[in-house]
């Protein structure tokens, strides 16, 4: 609305200034029209450019995310790709359902909305944590008021983003985190049977030491922790192989 209030009294003010002809009230009647234009053309460039009358809004997402490497393994993988050299911004491929037959890429820089694509830092981390997750932080301006939206609104000024910063968290002991490089070398590597059974003896070690310490340890606890650990030994003999 007071894109049009300014049009108005641009032309309300230019009419007063050839139209009126006696001299007094020319001027006091364009000085006033001049006024309120200099005031609302200054309006709208503070909301404009210093978004005035607006506020920033911040979101926060949480969500489970999947390995993109194959259900039957019990390592879970990340792939990332870094877009530059040491920028801290990656592109990162993994499954966002149990179910997903695909892993996808996320956070692909947008080339046709330079703008917004640079406000977007998307990094991962590798943490003590059982599951792997991505953190959405959004930051974007909104309007403190529907009276300041109905009067200052100019385009799409409602939304814009400032910014957007994105962490994936992967368990540390049963995730790795690999290029894509890296991720076709190990989809090349095959298990000999001695290895297999070293794993199978390894895992069998452990949980009877487990289970020496933890007496009172159902079944499904015994199966819990045997998975956590065929994972753990798992993701040690991929990294071995990757050297």
């Amino acid at each position: 609305m007071l894109i049009w209030i300014v049009v108005i009294l641009a032309a309300a003010t230019v009419a007063s200034i050839t139209l009126i002809s006696a001299r007094f009230w020319r001027w006091s009647i364009s000085g006033v029209l001049l006024v309120a234009l200099v005031a609302s053309s200054g309006m709208l460039i503070a909301s404009t450019k210093y978004h005035w009358g607006m506020h920033q809004v911040t979101t926060v997402e949480h969500q489970q995310i999947y390995s993109a490497g194959s259900t039957k393994s019990p390592a879970g993988l990340l792939i990332a790709k870094q877009l530059g050299t040491k920028s801290g911004r990656y592109v990162m491929v993994y499954k966002t359902s149990a179910d997903a037959t695909k892993a996808t890429p996320h956070f692909v820089p947008d080339t046709s909305d330079v703008v917004n694509a640079v406000k977007v830092h998307a990094t991962y981390r590798q943490a003590d944590v059982t599951q792997a997750t991505v953190k959405i932080t959004t930051t974007h301006w909104g309007w403190r008021s529907a009276a300041g939206e109905y009067w200052l609104k100019v385009g799409k000024a409602q939304n814009q983003l400032i910014s957007k910063h994105v962490v994936v968290t992967v368990p540390k002991k049963t995730w790795l985190v690999l290029t894509a490089a890296q991720a076709k070398q190990l989809s090349q590597v095959k298990t000999s049977t001695a290895q297999a059974q070293q794993l199978k003896t390894a895992l069998q070690q452990q949980l009877v030491a487990y289970v020496k310490q933890h007496p009172q340890a159902s079944k499904v606890e015994q199966q819990r922790y045997l998975k956590q650990a065929t994972a753990e030994l798992t993701v040690k003999q991929l990294r071995a192989a990757l050297k």
